[in-house]
């Protein structure tokens, strides 16, 4: 159960970070942000989730 639990937690966080990459590319692509910009935040977004900590 626990390790149930845990997969689904992974999921959701893979799911709001993959949301957030989305959004900056599509905003990279058509041309509303620059290229450090999209770094930081695709970085912001892996970090909101804590996801290389648990």
């Amino acid at each position: 159960m626990a390790r149930v639990i845990k997969e689904n937690k992974f999921q959701e966080k893979v799911t709001f970070i993959l949301n957030d990459v989305a959004e900056v590319v599509l905003n990279w692509n058509l041309g509303h942000i620059t290229n450090d910009e999209a770094i930081k935040k695709i970085n912001s977004a892996f970090a909101k989730q804590n996801f290389f900590t648990s």
